[in-house]
């Protein structure tokens, strides 16, 4: 057999260079969160008392779990937080109206800024910005930069500027990330709010909520996440654009009461692409992650054709509200080329 040891006389390594590509992808491989490995080993020995003498030797091998999570330290460059959240998602969910959002980082840690100026009247509100209705956070990010020197309050011996408040909110929402449990079996899990912008001196509790039996199964999509805040009477967090083809102002806003989960299209995809898959494709079953799967239902983007005095909504139509199943198979799936997602859309599961 004739063998040939090495490959080649002279090798170039190319990272850094222009001949990669930048556009790597995640690799869709399983989470191992925790494993179970040996620990050692322990001896046992016991010796009987009454006649006749006995004694028993053996020995144990002992395990343990060792986890494999890892949480980054929080930034403290401005502008790498700007761009960081941007690109996260934030799990927001209205008890009072029952209502639930997936929107991204850097909007809820602006929103969490803007109530917490307004409830101090020392502080400078017109320092702090406010931005347009956004498709996605990457757009106010631009705003956002010019904005991290603004002074928002002002003593005798100190300041401070709005890109410290941005990284204290921020800690605090990792924080949150770190102590939530996770949702399961119509229990949804959060902090709240208003106590992740105002650090409560005596600490804060998670909360649990009672969702729906027949909603319960995007909690595996809020798990995927991980940070989920809960809250009150908090308005319209995601809303229709109102145009030429959307004229009904009951279409264009989630229904109250239903446990519906309205996610931007921006964050799913960003979910998908951490499990390899292509959102833009137009794929029958989007893996999210490792225990939700979007199994997409007709066409979720019809437009609609309701008038504002309308009785009928899109609520009722067959395909809008979505689902997130189990996943029963890894692997390729089927595209289904009669469904094009749009860039900045929204669904919405239930």
């Amino acid at each position: 057999m004739r063998c040939f040891i090495g490959w080649c006389e002279v090798a170039h390594i190319n990272l850094g260079t222009g001949k990669l590509p930048v556009n790597v992808r995640y690799s869709g491989g399983r989470d191992q969160s925790k494993s179970l490995e040996p620990d050692g080993y322990a001896f046992l020995g016991q010796v009987g008392a009454s006649a006749p003498l006995s004694a028993i030797m053996g020995l144990q091998k002992n395990f343990r779990y060792n986890r494999h999570r890892i949480r980054s330290t929080p930034t403290t460059n401005y502008l790498m937080l700007l761009h960081d959240t941007s690109q996260q998602s934030v799990v927001l969910y209205d008890a009072a109206q029952r209502r639930c959002w997936l929107v991204p980082k850097l909007s809820v840690l602006l929103h969490m800024s803007q109530i917490y100026s307004s409830h101090c009247s020392a502080f400078r509100n017109d320092k702090i910005p406010y931005v347009n209705p956004h498709t996605d956070a990457m757009e106010i990010v631009k705003t956002l930069e010019s904005a991290g020197e603004n002074c928002i309050l002002e003593g005798q011996s100190n300041k401070l500027i709005f890109q410290e408040l941005m990284f204290a909110l921020n800690i605090n929402l990792l924080d949150t990330a770190e102590a939530v449990r996770e949702s399961k079996h119509g229990k949804l899990y959060g902090f709240e709010f208003m106590d992740v912008v105002h650090e409560p001196g005596k600490g804060t509790c998670m909360k649990k909520l009672n969702i729906q039996p027949k909603r319960k199964a995007w909690l595996d999509l809020v798990n995927a996440v991980g940070t989920v805040i809960v809250c009150s009477g908090i308005g319209e967090v995601i809303s229709a654009v109102q145009g030429s083809t959307r004229k009904s102002s009951i279409c264009n806003e989630l229904p109250p009461n239903h446990d519906y989960l309205a996610a931007t299209l921006p964050c799913l995809s960003r979910l998908a692409k951490q499990k390899g898959v292509v959102l833009e494709a137009g794929c029958g079953q989007i893996k999210l992650s490792e225990k939700a799967v979007w199994k997409v239902a007709e066409n979720p983007f019809t437009p609609c054709t309701h008038e504002g005095v309308s009785h009928e909504t899109c609520w009722k139509r067959p395909g809008l509200i979505q689902r997130v199943a189990r996943p029963l198979w890894f692997g390729p799936t089927k595209t289904q080329s009669a469904i094009s997602f749009p860039t900045n859309g929204a669904v919405v599961f239930g």
